[in-house]
């Protein structure tokens, strides 16, 4: 991959469209520290590595909704991604409260009706729970 602009767009085109917890492989340099203590040359292996794109809930998702992106080099292709507004957090009660529950929805699927609206509105967008669920949240 050459120049900057190619490696912004690979890098974009995996937020947009690698399913959570895909693995991708990167060349690594042995530590020196593992060279030494095995007797072995410095080389590069091949490692299989997770990027983690979720949302770090650092800020309360408020006002969600899905927009579609771009994908850089895929002429013509979008991807579906959540456009939020945030709030700052007010206690980390709520925090927690939230997090559980957004947990719950995200992953099973079985977050409650009333849980909607403590969600910022965010588990009441018809039709994409399936999508969020798979895909995970895009901040």
């Amino acid at each position: 991959m050459r120049g900057l602009a190619a490696q912004n767009d690979w890098f974009v085109e995996a937020v947009l469209t690698r399913p959570p917890r895909d693995p991708i492989e990167t060349k690594e340099p042995l530590s020196s520290p593992t060279a030494h203590r095995k007797g072995a040359d410095h080389r590069r292996f091949t490692a299989r590595k997770v990027g983690n794109f979720d949302y770090d809930h650092k800020r309360k998702i408020i006002s969600p909704q899905f927009v579609q992106v771009p994908v850089p080099g895929s002429p013509g292709m979008t991807a579906e991604h959540i456009n939020a507004d945030t709030v700052p957090w007010q206690t980390v009660a709520e925090f927690n409260e939230y997090r559980a529950l957004f947990e719950k929805w995200r992953f099973s699927g079985e977050g409650e009706a009333q849980d909607a609206g403590r969600l910022g509105g965010l588990a009441a967008i018809p039709g994409r729970l399936e999508d969020l669920r798979r895909r995970g949240p895009a901040n």
